[in-house]
């Protein structure tokens, strides 16, 4: 019988190589690139994939780029955790990725983390 994590297969990346999304040996969604109006779909799908089955974490750490819509995005997957009374984990945290939740004041929408 194979885990509800096993069966998750959200490995991605949009058509121009910008974002590209992976979930690791930990369930972690490893996120490089940008997340942006082009990428956020992609991402999107990848969370609702992944939703529900084991708390959401996502490593950040190579975000190099995230405007309104990739936080959009974040905010989206954060609120569908709230109705399943979870939180979002953002992990290594980039510091564009930092600075936009700071700007926002979105970042008690997430759960940040020691390494953020």
């Amino acid at each position: 019988m194979t885990s509800a994590l096993e069966e998750v297969t959200v490995d991605r990346t949009t058509n121009d190589g910008s974002l590209i999304v992976e979930v690791d040996e930990n369930g972690t969604i490893v996120l490089s690139g940008e997340i942006d109006i082009a990428s956020g779909p992609l991402l999107d799908s990848a969370l609702l994939e992944c939703e529900g089955r084991r708390p959401v974490v996502l490593d950040l750490g190579r975000v190099s780029f995230i405007d309104s819509a990739g936080l959009r995005t974040l905010l989206g997957a954060s609120r569908r955790a709230n109705d399943r009374f979870e939180t979002i984990r953002l992990s290594h945290v980039s510091r564009e990725v930092s600075r936009l939740l700071e700007l926002t004041g979105t970042a008690g929408m997430f759960d940040l983390g020691q390494d953020a």
